[in-house]
This record gives C-alpha cells, structure tokens and sequence, in this order.
C-alpha cells in the first residue's frame, strides 16, 4: 500500500533474495515466533534490506500476504507466484558440483577475466552460447577469507567472486581454508544461482577492470561487487551479529560517536589520505554542536609520519 514494488526468491532452504529499485538483498527466512505466531504469521524475514526493517509472512493459497515495517509504520502487500521465465534456470547441487569445463560463454562476455591469475574462475558442464539472459556459467569459484589477516583485500575477492557469479547467472562456490573463531566461518562457502544472466552488468563490471591487479585487488575499480550492495551489506551483517562484532561494538560506542577508519602505513598516499577537513564539516546537525560528539579514529600499524599526525 506504499506503491512499492519488490521481487522476491525464496529457495528451499529458506535463503531469500530480493531486488527492488533500489538494489538487491538478500537474508533467511526465519519461522515465526512469539507475538508475529500468535497473530497468524508464518515466517520472518530481516536483515536483506535495511537495518531495522522487515517483514512478516504467511501463505493463503498460492497468495503471499506480507506486512512490512518501514521503521515507522505498518505496510500490508500480497505476492503473486511468478512464472519463471523461459531463459531461467536454477542449477541444481548436481549441476554445480559437475561443472569441470572452463565457462567459454562466460569469458567471452567477460575477457577481462582472462588475464587475472586464476584467483576467481568460471566453469560450466557444456559448452553453451551467449542468448538473451540464460547464464552463462553454472558456477563461479573464488577465495575464501581464512582469517582477519588483510580482511579487506580478502573480502574484496570474496565478494567480487559472488558479484560475478549473480550477474552471470551462476551458483557461487569458495575456494581454500576456512578461518574458525573470525567473523570469516560466518560467511556462506555457497550461494545458489540467480537463475538468469544480467548481461549489460557483467560486461559492464568486467570493463571497469580492466587491470590485472583489479582483479587482485577489485576494490579498486567498480566491478561485480558494486552490483551486489544489497548482499554485501546484509552478508556482512548476518556475520557481525553471528560472530558477536555487532554487540561488542554497540557496548563500546556511545550515541554521537563517529568512526573514522584510517589506514596510514608506512605514510599518506593517495588512496591512503587522511580525512579532509571537509568530511567533519558536513556533518549534519544536531551533531556538528551535540556536546557529546567524539571522533573515534580507528588504526592499524602506523608509520612515522601518520603516528606523528595521528597520535
């Protein structure tokens, strides 16, 4: 009754992927519990848009009735069950764990690919050709973080890795070890495939890179990631409130506290600068004059001149 419209897979396993206009989520679907069962509500889902939203639902018939809290107010919507469309197809475990051969139709859409040293790989079962938005590998492997150690370059391969695996149409599988007592073993090893291609983003996100060293490091440029938002931010989330992270932090910040990460080491470079002036003086009212705002800067090892500037 908000006039907004939104597009919602929910799989087998209760793993649910939604894509509206502005962007894509994805989270469990939970069993109801409590005051949401006693009312007749059959299911939870929370965390695949926006912190502190959500929705309730229950089945009636072939008809998806949904009440979704905005932050501020009850909305009600019903869903319809979708036909799936002709191009679609949701590869199967068989499927997935069968796919030997080098993906040809996805490293034509994405040349780019070719020239990375083998840290993200697509394959498929057959050979197959490039038509309309049928997917163009069963699945797409990439490393797996196995430890807080360079977390963020870590993360940017993972990530990368499932953007270009749902914009290819594929199933997502990680590569390597697992870190066990890091935030890390909270992070799905694998994802089921969208069941359709996007080509016009796949190619777009493998152009953006065209470096091998993007392909290292692929926060560097836009690629796949950036198409993914939705499911990074509520990934990232489900492992921070899975692992502790998320409390821990809560207990130690206060209501106006603001968080500036800095990487500084072994000096300020251009993609390592300090933040400007400016960053501070957009903050917006009440917290630029709230007696209580304090600046938390968060580091790592710094260098001579950083902890001079710093500390």
């Amino acid at each position: 009754d908000n006039n907004h419209r939104s597009h919602l897979k929910i799989i087998e396993d209760g793993w649910a992927t939604s894509s509206q206009a502005d962007g894509l989520g994805s989270g469990q679907l939970e069993a109801a519990v409590g005051p949401d069962l006693a009312s007749g509500w059959q299911y939870r889902l929370e965390g695949h848009y926006k912190a502190g939203k959500f929705e309730l639902l229950k089945l009636d018939k072939d008809r998806l009735l949904i009440r979704h809290w905005s932050g501020s107010a009850w909305h009600v919507a019903a869903g319809e069950r979708a036909q799936p469309h002709s191009s679609q197809h949701i590869f199967s475990r068989d499927e997935v764990n069968a796919a030997a051969l080098r993906a040809e139709a996805f490293y034509q859409v994405c040349p780019q690919a070719s020239a990375q040293p083998g840290l993200i790989q697509a394959f498929d079962s057959s050979n197959v050709t490039v038509v309309d938005y049928r997917p163009v590998a069963v699945k797409v492997e990439g490393p797996m973080p196995v430890g807080m150690g360079m977390i963020g370059n870590a993360l940017a391969l993972y990530w990368q890795a499932r953007g270009l695996a749902w914009l290819a149409g594929a199933a997502f599988a990680a590569t390597g070890g697992r870190g066990w007592g890091s935030l890390v073993e909270f992070l799905p090893r694998v994802q089921h495939s969208a069941g359709r291609a996007n080509i016009p983003a796949l190619q777009e996100s493998c152009r953006a890179c065209p470096r091998e060293k993007e392909w290292r490091w692929p926060h560097l440029c836009l690629g796949a990631w950036a198409h993914i938002l939705g499911f990074v931010r509520s990934g990232m989330r489900r492992a921070f409130r899975a692992r502790g992270v998320e409390e821990s932090v809560k207990a130690q910040l206060r209501t106006r506290d603001v968080a500036v990460h800095i990487r500084c080491f072994p000096y300020f470079t251009g993609n390592y600068p300090l933040a400007a002036f400016s960053l501070y003086a957009a903050l917006p009212e009440p917290w630029i004059s709230a007696p209580d705002l304090r600046f938390i800067l968060v580091a790592g090892t710094l260098g001579p001149i950083c902890h001079a500037v710093v500390v």
